[in-house]
């Protein structure tokens, strides 16, 4: 019995099982922040702003890669929690 289970094992690669990155961060959070460098420049032509959360980017990034307790869920359960009130089921 043990053989015939060992035979339906299939090793599941780890590209399946890790998180998404984009720029460095997970998934959300790189769309998110790509999103607001993008509309930063383009439609409010602010440079300012778009040095910022530029800077903002690489920070994070860097929290990401060095912190070791690092939630990768993060943005969404922070955006989870202060909107709440204003989705309606």
């Amino acid at each position: 019995m043990e053989r015939q289970l060992e035979e339906l094992i299939t090793p599941i690669p780890k590209i399946f099982t890790k998180e998404l990155n984009l720029l460095g961060l997970p998934r959300s959070m790189g769309a998110l922040s790509c999103a607001i460098i993008v509309f930063s420049l383009f439609v409010l032509e602010n440079y300012i702003i778009t040095i910022f959360f530029i800077i903002f980017h690489i920070i994070l990034v860097l929290i990401a890669k060095y912190t070791p307790k690092f939630d990768p869920k993060f943005i969404e359960i922070l955006s989870d929690y202060c909107f709440k009130s204003y989705i309606d089921y």
